[in-house]
């Protein structure tokens, strides 16, 4: 007896071992209760099979019953909760409204962070485009709205940008194959185009002679309009469309184009159109490439 005794302390310390895997309430109510019915069990056996079964069973017993105590703690602890909530309404009310606008509030920061400081920009080589403003000299507070021809000029004259695009943005009533329908809509000179690295599903970009005065009314639809009013028709390059308030534009031969997100299929969903010579104010701000 004295020889088997280390074994069964050892036996013993390793079955406390798993007990662990009990909620501790279970434990500090039931654990010596267990561990005392093990040992009685270990001690009936004479055979190295016997204890074999009863240190197997034993485990087979704990792997069975600790998840249903912990799922029987859970559960008690909610059933508890509830009927605090219940009791203290009000509190309950303020401190859900709390965490909501916490968790809301969070969500948008990060969203923005992650949407403007974070998250490259999905155009080719976007660490070098800038954003150029026009202001008075005289009121500094005047500033934004840029000419056509003065864009040009910048143009011409700056060494350090590459191109330098103008553009502006509005709702345009389209008129295709289904009923009309509201899209957003931009004026654009062909600089944008080549300042974002934009590659076309179809056809080509605008081009310098199409921001000529007078130059031809053309324009590039995206994707989404493509598929909605033009069923993805393939032979669209060249035919009319119209759309208000600035009347009909025609999409010339190899006018089609993703112009939402270059290189993403499915985010095409405006309207973008050639200014044609025009020359008011287009946008507050122009792109351009370093």
């Amino acid at each position: 007896m004295a020889a088997q005794r280390p074994s069964e302390l050892g036996i013993l310390q390793l079955y406390r071992g798993f007990l662990t895997l009990y909620p501790a309430e279970f434990r500090e109510e039931y654990g010596r209760e267990l561990c005392l019915v093990f040992v009685d069990r270990w001690r009936e056996q004479r055979s190295p099979a016997g204890l074999l079964m009863v240190f197997l069973e034993a485990l087979a017993g704990i792997f069975h019953e600790a998840p249903k105590e912990h799922a029987k703690m859970i559960l008690q602890d909610l059933r508890y909760a509830i009927r605090i909530m219940r009791k203290d309404a009000a509190v309950t009310v303020a401190a859900i409204a709390i965490l909501a606008l916490g968790i809301g509030s969070t969500t948008l920061v990060f969203s923005l962070a992650n949407g403007l400081l974070l998250r490259p920009l999905p155009y080719a080589q976007p660490e070098r485009l800038v954003a150029v403003e026009e202001y008075s000299l005289k009121d500094r507070n005047e500033k934004g709205d840029v000419s056509f021809p003065n864009s040009i000029d910048m143009a011409a004259r700056t060494k350090l940008l590459q191109d330098l695009g103008v553009y502006g943005g509005g709702m345009a009533i389209v008129h295709g194959n289904g009923a009309p329908e509201p899209v957003l809509g931009v004026e654009l000179s062909s600089a944008v185009f080549r300042a974002l690295g934009v590659t076309p599903l179809l056809g080509r970009i605008f081009t310098a002679a199409d921001d000529a005065p007078n130059g031809p009314k053309v324009a590039i639809i995206g994707e989404e309009l493509w598929q909605r009013q033009f069923g993805r028709d393939p032979h669209i390059l060249g035919r009319s469309i119209e759309f208000d308030p600035h009347g009909a534009g025609r999409i010339s031969r190899q006018r089609k184009a993703n112009v939402d997100a270059p290189g993403h299929r499915s985010r095409g969903r405006g309207v973008v159109r050639g200014h044609g010579g025009r020359s008011g104010a287009y946008a507050a701000f122009e792109i351009a490439t370093l």
